[in-house]
């Protein structure tokens, strides 16, 4: 039994992923991506580098590419139930949604991590690591709203608009008010903001490796809650 629901998630990922994941916008995204890594570690001062990478990956270039997965992902109501009706399984089929986004990223972060291991920025590997889960947690609760574009909506709010405002803010408490910034706000930007707190985190009363612990337990369970979800929503669905 177990042996036939690993197929049934294996036969689904490897559809997902066979059928349009990799399309050659996802090669452009990537190169872009590569190439302004490769500017700012090569021509950035210590002193903005943090700032800068998570300016522009973080903010901007980074959340372009995963909104370009989760939108191939996240399939109309029609093209959903085909799915449903495909591979008779709600768990398998929304488990092999999250592999195949997570697999998306593959590529991105090796020549990421090639990158950053190279120019003396092997710093990017773990926070890179910490975003692409936080994302899929993300992507697992877009993926139970029944509207396409209520769900890029809310992908485009979290994905990028919530990491840049948190840069801001992070900005001004550091620079105006001069404050630690507490527990329930750290849990926050650790989560929404994993790069970008590299920088931040000695401004913070959570340090930078039990705050991405933080961050990882909280996608963790956003995903398990979404998975349970989905199965009894679209369960009604598919009858």
């Amino acid at each position: 039994m177990r042996t036939s629901w690993v197929k049934k998630i294996k036969y689904a990922t490897f559809w997902h992923v066979r059928y349009g994941l990799f399309d050659p916008l996802t090669f452009i995204l990537i190169s872009i991506i590569v190439l302004a890594l490769y500017f700012i570690v090569t021509s950035e001062s210590e002193a903005t580098i943090y700032h800068n990478v998570s300016l522009a990956l973080e903010c901007t270039l980074l959340p372009l590419y995963a909104l370009s997965s989760s939108l191939y992902l996240i399939r109309d109501q029609r093209v959903l139930l085909f799915e449903i009706n495909m591979f008779k399984d709600l768990r398998c089929l929304y488990i092999s949604k999250i592999i195949s986004f997570v697999i998306s990223f593959l590529p991105l972060l090796v020549t990421l991590s090639l990158i950053g291991t190279l120019f003396n920025s092997s710093w990017i590997i773990l926070p890179l690591t910490v975003k692409i889960i936080t994302y899929a947690s993300l992507f697992a609760s877009a993926i139970l709203l029944k509207n396409t574009r209520a769900a890029l909506l809310y992908l485009a709010t979290t994905y990028m608009i919530v990491p840049l405002s948190s840069l801001v803010v992070l900005t001004t408490i550091v620079t105006a008010s001069k404050q630690l910034i507490d527990p329930l706000f750290s849990v926050f930007f650790y989560y929404v903001s994993p790069i970008t707190m590299v920088e931040f985190s000695k401004f913070s009363v959570i340090p930078l490796s039990k705050g991405y612990i933080i961050a990882l337990l909280m996608s963790l369970v956003i995903i398990s809650l979404s998975m349970i979800i989905f199965e009894r929503l679209e369960y009604d669905i598919s009858e």
